[in-house]
């Protein structure tokens, strides 16, 4: 509607309410998902009125799953850049993430289409990190260190992608504080990553994997005799520090 200062809008056949020029409408409030919403609106000016009509089907929203890292307190998901736009939160006030399972974790973001989300809790952990943008979502999905359509199968095995100019790298490694694999111990695979090779081990949930890791031929990094430790999910180790997901 172009050149008019004021009219009268009516949602699902509701009393007329009075509308300026510039001023937002919000429609929906109380909804289901997947209902319709009808939107009317009138105006007139010195040339005459019109009237439009306009029907909306109310977004189911967007879901984010995500699994927990053991260190972290209970995570909170902050979003921005959503469309269609909704009330997003500050930093500050980014709502607490609702425990499904097993360390996993969700909220919805409800009318919302798409989004950047982050991960965060009360503490200084954040995922993407500090100055990082967030993820872009236009689909509900599944985050540990990656994201997934549908929730992983295997999430409790411990993959390990490490960083190495070696061309033959292994890992020596004990899980669960049980027997430790014999020396040089097993093989890491290449990976989709450059300068990194891969590795997935089957565990249990709650595993921790304790390991040194070798060229196969007697030079080691072991962490200065302290070895590394894992835990179930995505980890990655470069230049000696570990951090969860991929690089």
């Amino acid at each position: 509607m172009q050149n008019v200062g004021e009219g009268a809008y009516s949602v699902n056949g509701a009393a007329e309410q009075s509308f300026m020029d510039g001023d937002a409408i919000t429609i929906g409030e109380g909804t289901e998902a997947g209902e319709e919403v009808t939107l009317q609106l009138k105006a007139e000016n010195e040339f005459g009125s019109t009237e439009e009509m306009y029907t909306f089907i109310k977004s189911p929203g967007l879901t984010a799953y995500f699994k927990n890292p053991d260190t972290w307190g209970t995570p909170h998901i902050y979003y921005y850049e959503t469309e269609p736009k909704v009330e997003e939160p500050s930093w500050g006030s980014a709502p607490e993430m609702e425990l499904v399972e097993n360390g996993w974790y969700k909220y919805t973001i409800e009318g919302a289409e798409s989004a950047r989300v982050l991960f965060k809790d009360a503490g200084a952990n954040q995922w993407p990190g500090p100055g990082e943008e967030g993820f872009y979502r236009d689909q509900d999905g599944w985050f540990d260190g990656e994201w997934h359509s549908e929730k992983p199968v295997q999430a409790n095995d411990i993959t390990i992608y490490y960083k190495t100019s070696w061309t033959n790298p292994h890992i020596h490694y004990s899980l669960n504080q049980e027997a430790w694999t014999t020396l040089p111990g097993v093989p890491l695979n290449s990976s989709e990553y450059e300068g990194y090779a891969k590795i997935t081990i089957e565990a249990e949930e709650g595993s921790q994997l304790r390991a040194a890791f070798n060229n196969g031929r007697g030079q080691w990094d072991n962490n200065q005799g302290r070895d590394y430790v894992f835990h179930s999910g995505i980890n990655t180790l470069a230049d000696g520090v570990i951090v969860r997901g991929t690089p």
